[in-house]
Protein backbone atom coordinates (compact mmCIF):
# COMPACT_ATOMS: atom_id res chain seq x y z
CA UNK A 1 0.00 0.00 0.00
CA UNK A 2 3.04 2.21 1.45
CA UNK A 3 4.54 1.99 -2.27
CA UNK A 4 1.35 2.69 -4.07
CA UNK A 5 1.20 6.12 -2.19
CA UNK A 6 4.77 6.69 -3.61
CA UNK A 7 4.15 5.75 -7.29
CA UNK A 8 1.00 7.97 -7.12
CA UNK A 9 3.34 11.41 -5.09
CA UNK A 10 5.94 10.76 -7.35
CA UNK A 11 3.93 10.98 -10.73
CA UNK A 12 2.71 13.70 -9.52
CA UNK A 13 5.97 15.71 -9.98
CA UNK A 14 7.10 14.17 -13.20
CA UNK A 15 6.68 17.31 -15.02
CA UNK A 16 9.66 18.62 -12.72
CA UNK A 17 11.86 16.66 -14.76
CA UNK A 18 11.53 18.65 -18.10
CA UNK A 19 12.38 21.65 -16.03
CA UNK A 20 15.12 21.02 -13.23
CA UNK A 21 17.03 17.59 -12.52
CA UNK A 22 17.70 18.49 -9.58
CA UNK A 23 14.59 19.75 -8.76
CA UNK A 24 13.23 16.46 -9.45
CA UNK A 25 15.96 14.60 -7.46
CA UNK A 26 14.90 16.94 -4.36
CA UNK A 27 10.84 16.21 -4.37
CA UNK A 28 11.44 12.75 -4.42
CA UNK A 29 13.66 12.94 -1.54
CA UNK A 30 11.65 15.11 0.55
CA UNK A 31 8.79 13.00 -0.44
CA UNK A 32 10.68 9.48 0.65
CA UNK A 33 10.76 11.14 4.02
CA UNK A 34 7.12 12.00 3.93
CA UNK A 35 6.20 8.28 3.63
CA UNK A 36 8.66 7.23 6.39
CA UNK A 37 7.11 9.45 8.43
CA UNK A 38 3.52 7.96 7.84
CA UNK A 39 4.61 4.53 8.10
CA UNK A 40 6.62 5.43 11.16
CA UNK A 41 3.29 7.53 12.85
CA UNK A 42 1.03 4.30 11.58
CA UNK A 43 -0.90 6.49 9.11
CA UNK A 44 -2.20 4.75 6.61
CA UNK A 45 -2.16 5.27 2.51
CA UNK A 46 -6.12 5.44 2.53
CA UNK A 47 -6.33 8.13 5.49
CA UNK A 48 -3.57 10.10 3.59
CA UNK A 49 -5.67 10.40 0.59
CA UNK A 50 -8.49 10.70 2.41
CA UNK A 51 -6.84 14.32 4.38
CA UNK A 52 -4.30 14.59 2.38
CA UNK A 53 -3.49 18.25 4.04
CA UNK A 54 -4.04 16.48 7.49
CA UNK A 55 -1.57 14.09 7.42
CA UNK A 56 0.74 16.71 5.82
CA UNK A 57 0.36 19.29 8.78
CA UNK A 58 1.14 15.54 11.30
CA UNK A 59 4.65 16.22 9.49
CA UNK A 60 5.18 19.44 9.99
CA UNK A 61 3.66 19.55 13.42
CA UNK A 62 6.43 16.59 13.98
CA UNK A 63 8.82 18.49 11.99
CA UNK A 64 8.61 21.95 14.21
CA UNK A 65 9.23 19.12 17.19
CA UNK A 66 12.40 17.51 15.23
CA UNK A 67 13.81 21.51 15.21
CA UNK A 68 13.86 22.15 11.43
CA UNK A 69 13.97 25.42 10.26
CA UNK A 70 10.99 27.29 9.04
CA UNK A 71 12.59 27.37 4.91
CA UNK A 72 13.36 23.81 5.79
CA UNK A 73 9.85 22.97 6.91
CA UNK A 74 8.72 24.78 3.54
CA UNK A 75 10.51 22.80 1.90
CA UNK A 76 9.54 19.73 2.26
CA UNK A 77 5.97 20.70 2.59
CA UNK A 78 5.91 21.54 -0.99
CA UNK A 79 7.18 18.85 -2.31
CA UNK A 80 4.51 16.57 0.13
CA UNK A 81 1.73 18.85 -1.30
CA UNK A 82 2.66 18.81 -4.96
CA UNK A 83 3.06 14.90 -5.08
CA UNK A 84 -0.67 14.62 -3.37
CA UNK A 85 -1.85 17.48 -5.79
CA UNK A 86 -2.85 19.85 -2.54
CA UNK A 87 -2.50 23.91 -2.67
CA UNK A 88 -0.02 24.78 0.32
CA UNK A 89 -2.26 27.15 1.55
CA UNK A 90 -4.00 24.20 3.10
CA UNK A 91 -1.61 24.16 5.65
CA UNK A 92 0.36 25.80 8.27
CA UNK A 93 4.37 26.26 8.00
CA UNK A 94 6.39 28.11 10.74
CA UNK A 95 7.14 31.53 9.05
CA UNK A 96 10.11 32.20 7.48
CA UNK A 97 11.93 35.62 8.48
CA UNK A 98 15.75 36.78 7.98
CA UNK A 99 16.16 35.65 11.45
CA UNK A 100 15.98 31.86 10.65
CA UNK A 101 18.34 31.91 7.91
CA UNK A 102 22.06 32.01 9.41
CA UNK A 103 25.35 32.15 7.97
CA UNK A 104 28.27 31.16 10.29
CA UNK A 105 31.33 33.92 10.89
CA UNK A 106 33.60 31.90 10.11
CA UNK A 107 32.21 31.43 5.85
CA UNK A 108 31.64 35.16 6.19
CA UNK A 109 35.19 35.76 6.97
CA UNK A 110 36.66 33.22 4.24
CA UNK A 111 34.71 34.63 1.65
CA UNK A 112 36.46 38.44 2.50
CA UNK A 113 39.59 36.49 2.43
CA UNK A 114 38.76 34.44 -1.10
CA UNK A 115 37.64 37.83 -2.53
CA UNK A 116 40.66 39.46 -2.12
CA UNK A 117 43.10 36.97 -3.77
CA UNK A 118 44.27 37.64 -7.24
CA UNK A 119 43.16 34.43 -8.91
CA UNK A 120 39.30 34.72 -7.89
CA UNK A 121 39.33 39.11 -8.80
CA UNK A 122 37.99 38.50 -12.27
CA UNK A 123 34.69 36.10 -11.27
CA UNK A 124 34.25 38.48 -8.17
CA UNK A 125 34.18 41.47 -10.27
CA UNK A 126 31.11 40.17 -13.10
CA UNK A 127 29.56 38.57 -10.37
CA UNK A 128 29.18 42.09 -8.38
CA UNK A 129 27.87 43.64 -12.40
CA UNK A 130 25.83 40.53 -12.92
CA UNK A 131 24.66 38.54 -9.79
CA UNK A 132 23.33 35.65 -11.20
CA UNK A 133 23.79 32.00 -8.97
CA UNK A 134 26.68 30.13 -8.45
CA UNK A 135 25.48 26.61 -11.06
CA UNK A 136 24.23 29.57 -14.01
CA UNK A 137 27.73 31.05 -13.99
CA UNK A 138 29.44 28.06 -14.91
CA UNK A 139 27.25 27.40 -17.08
CA UNK A 140 27.79 30.49 -19.13
CA UNK A 141 29.10 30.26 -22.67
CA UNK A 142 30.63 32.60 -25.25
CA UNK A 143 27.21 32.93 -26.75
CA UNK A 144 25.14 34.07 -23.81
CA UNK A 145 24.86 37.98 -24.37
CA UNK A 146 21.77 39.33 -25.58
CA UNK A 147 19.37 42.31 -26.04
CA UNK A 148 16.37 41.88 -24.72
CA UNK A 149 12.62 43.11 -27.03
CA UNK A 150 13.82 46.70 -25.55
CA UNK A 151 17.83 46.66 -26.51
CA UNK A 152 18.58 46.58 -22.63
CA UNK A 153 22.09 44.45 -22.86
CA UNK A 154 21.65 40.98 -20.76
CA UNK A 155 23.04 38.06 -19.80
CA UNK A 156 21.26 35.44 -21.05
CA UNK A 157 21.03 32.38 -18.51
CA UNK A 158 19.85 29.53 -20.65
CA UNK A 159 18.59 27.44 -18.11
CA UNK A 160 18.46 28.55 -14.54
CA UNK A 161 16.71 27.64 -11.17
CA UNK A 162 14.05 25.57 -11.55
CA UNK A 163 14.97 25.30 -15.02
CA UNK A 164 13.63 28.56 -16.04
CA UNK A 165 14.88 31.13 -19.38
CA UNK A 166 16.26 34.12 -17.93
CA UNK A 167 17.66 37.73 -19.30
CA UNK A 168 19.92 39.28 -16.49
CA UNK A 169 19.79 42.90 -17.21
CA UNK A 170 23.14 45.18 -17.09
CA UNK A 171 23.16 48.39 -15.78
CA UNK A 172 24.47 50.59 -18.67
CA UNK A 173 27.52 51.58 -16.95
CA UNK A 174 28.75 47.95 -16.83
CA UNK A 175 28.14 46.72 -20.30
CA UNK A 176 31.49 47.44 -21.77
CA UNK A 177 32.91 45.43 -18.86
CA UNK A 178 30.37 42.51 -19.05
CA UNK A 179 31.18 42.57 -23.07
CA UNK A 180 34.39 41.78 -22.82
CA UNK A 181 34.30 38.99 -20.99
CA UNK A 182 31.98 37.20 -23.78
CA UNK A 183 34.17 38.39 -26.62
CA UNK A 184 36.86 36.93 -25.52
CA UNK A 185 35.88 33.47 -25.91
CA UNK A 186 34.42 31.44 -28.87
CA UNK A 187 30.30 31.07 -28.57
CA UNK A 188 30.27 27.31 -27.62
CA UNK A 189 33.36 28.31 -25.08
CA UNK A 190 33.03 28.74 -21.34
CA UNK A 191 33.27 31.72 -20.15
CA UNK A 192 34.68 30.70 -16.38
CA UNK A 193 36.95 27.46 -16.00
CA UNK A 194 35.00 24.81 -13.38
CA UNK A 195 38.53 25.93 -11.14
CA UNK A 196 37.17 29.59 -10.72
CA UNK A 197 33.27 28.63 -10.35
CA UNK A 198 33.90 25.48 -8.03
CA UNK A 199 35.54 27.52 -4.74
CA UNK A 200 32.54 26.83 -1.83
CA UNK A 201 34.66 29.54 0.18
CA UNK A 202 33.77 32.47 -2.45
CA UNK A 203 29.90 33.64 -0.93
CA UNK A 204 28.56 34.37 -4.13
CA UNK A 205 25.12 34.47 -3.00
CA UNK A 206 26.41 36.99 -0.83
CA UNK A 207 27.54 39.05 -3.90
CA UNK A 208 24.54 38.55 -5.72
CA UNK A 209 23.11 40.01 -2.95
CA UNK A 210 25.20 43.43 -2.70
CA UNK A 211 24.26 43.13 -6.47
CA UNK A 212 20.74 43.26 -5.87
CA UNK A 213 20.72 46.00 -3.45
CA UNK A 214 22.99 48.14 -5.63
CA UNK A 215 20.64 47.14 -8.36
CA UNK A 216 17.55 48.68 -6.40
CA UNK A 217 19.24 51.86 -5.57
CA UNK A 218 19.68 52.27 -9.36
CA UNK A 219 15.91 51.53 -10.33
CA UNK A 220 15.20 53.80 -7.27
CA UNK A 221 17.16 56.67 -8.98
CA UNK A 222 15.31 56.04 -12.55
CA UNK A 223 11.58 56.21 -10.54
CA UNK A 224 12.59 59.58 -9.39
CA UNK A 225 13.71 60.99 -12.64
CA UNK A 226 11.06 62.72 -14.72
CA UNK A 227 9.12 60.13 -16.88
CA UNK A 228 11.05 57.07 -15.14
CA UNK A 229 8.91 55.63 -13.32
CA UNK A 230 6.64 54.51 -16.33
CA UNK A 231 8.95 53.67 -18.36
CA UNK A 232 10.37 51.12 -16.16
CA UNK A 233 6.67 50.11 -15.72
CA UNK A 234 6.38 49.99 -19.68
CA UNK A 235 9.69 47.44 -19.77
CA UNK A 236 8.27 45.27 -16.54
CA UNK A 237 5.32 44.94 -18.90
CA UNK A 238 7.02 44.73 -21.74
CA UNK A 239 9.04 41.29 -19.83
CA UNK A 240 5.69 39.98 -18.74
CA UNK A 241 4.26 39.57 -22.20
CA UNK A 242 7.33 38.96 -24.49
CA UNK A 243 7.50 35.77 -22.20
CA UNK A 244 4.38 34.28 -23.83
CA UNK A 245 2.23 31.77 -22.22
CA UNK A 246 5.38 30.32 -20.04
CA UNK A 247 6.56 33.59 -18.53
CA UNK A 248 2.68 33.87 -17.59
CA UNK A 249 2.98 30.00 -16.15
CA UNK A 250 5.95 31.01 -14.00
CA UNK A 251 4.71 33.73 -12.35
CA UNK A 252 1.19 32.03 -11.59
CA UNK A 253 3.74 29.06 -10.02
CA UNK A 254 5.36 32.26 -8.08
CA UNK A 255 2.66 34.23 -6.99
CA UNK A 256 -0.58 31.82 -6.97
CA UNK A 257 0.78 28.77 -5.30
CA UNK A 258 -1.02 26.89 -6.93
CA UNK A 259 -4.41 28.76 -7.81
CA UNK A 260 -5.45 28.48 -11.66
CA UNK A 261 -5.95 32.30 -12.73
CA UNK A 262 -6.99 33.53 -15.75
CA UNK A 263 -4.24 35.34 -17.98
CA UNK A 264 -5.98 38.49 -17.08
CA UNK A 265 -6.30 38.06 -13.29
CA UNK A 266 -2.23 37.05 -13.16
CA UNK A 267 -1.47 40.58 -15.69
CA UNK A 268 -3.79 42.77 -12.99
CA UNK A 269 -2.03 40.96 -9.97
CA UNK A 270 1.64 41.35 -11.78
CA UNK A 271 0.28 45.47 -12.09
CA UNK A 272 -0.73 46.06 -8.91
CA UNK A 273 2.66 44.34 -7.36
CA UNK A 274 4.35 47.16 -9.28
CA UNK A 275 2.34 49.96 -7.22
CA UNK A 276 2.54 51.68 -3.58
CA UNK A 277 5.68 50.61 -1.52
CA UNK A 278 6.11 47.86 0.28
CA UNK A 279 6.89 47.98 4.03
CA UNK A 280 8.47 45.53 6.40
CA UNK A 281 6.76 44.11 9.68
CA UNK A 282 7.64 41.81 12.53
CA UNK A 283 10.94 40.17 12.80
CA UNK A 284 12.17 41.16 9.18
CA UNK A 285 11.81 45.04 9.91
CA UNK A 286 13.42 44.87 13.66
CA UNK A 287 16.28 43.45 11.88
CA UNK A 288 16.33 45.40 8.96
CA UNK A 289 16.77 48.46 11.73
CA UNK A 290 19.21 46.51 13.54
CA UNK A 291 21.61 46.58 10.23
CA UNK A 292 20.53 49.84 9.14
CA UNK A 293 18.67 49.10 6.35
CA UNK A 294 15.50 50.77 4.52
CA UNK A 295 12.08 49.45 6.33
CA UNK A 296 10.16 50.09 2.97
CA UNK A 297 10.95 49.86 -0.43
CA UNK A 298 8.93 51.28 -3.66
CA UNK A 299 7.61 48.56 -5.14
CA UNK A 300 8.41 49.99 -9.31
CA UNK A 301 12.44 49.59 -8.28
CA UNK A 302 11.85 45.94 -6.12
CA UNK A 303 9.88 44.73 -8.80
CA UNK A 304 12.72 45.84 -11.49
CA UNK A 305 15.05 44.21 -9.07
CA UNK A 306 12.78 40.69 -9.07
CA UNK A 307 12.33 40.61 -12.96
CA UNK A 308 15.50 41.86 -14.25
CA UNK A 309 18.17 41.33 -11.80
CA UNK A 310 16.80 38.06 -9.81
CA UNK A 311 14.25 36.69 -11.93
CA UNK A 312 12.03 35.47 -8.89
CA UNK A 313 9.08 37.89 -9.63
CA UNK A 314 8.15 38.15 -6.34
CA UNK A 315 8.54 41.08 -4.15
CA UNK A 316 8.29 39.17 -1.19
CA UNK A 317 11.13 36.75 -1.89
CA UNK A 318 13.45 39.45 -3.28
CA UNK A 319 13.54 41.72 0.26
CA UNK A 320 13.12 38.94 2.47
CA UNK A 321 16.33 36.94 0.89
CA UNK A 322 18.12 40.61 -0.95
CA UNK A 323 17.42 43.32 0.84
CA UNK A 324 17.60 42.44 4.70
Amino acid sequence: MRQGLGSFMRANCADLRSKSNLSYRRAMADISKFLRYTQEAGISKSSVLADPAAAVQSWIDQLITDGKSPATIHTYAASACRGLQICMDQVSTPRRTVSSKSKSIGLCQRSADERSKPENLRLVQFQQAVGIRRSELAALRGRNLKRDFSGALCVEVERGKGGKYQLQRIAPQNEVFVSSYFSRVRPDELVFSPAETGNKNLDLHGIRAEHARAEYERYLSICHQPGGRAQLQHDLLGRYTSAGPEGCKAYQMAQQRGKHLSAAALLNHFVLEMQSTYHLRGDNRRIALQLGRPISYDKTALMAVSVFSLAHWRNEVTVKHYMI
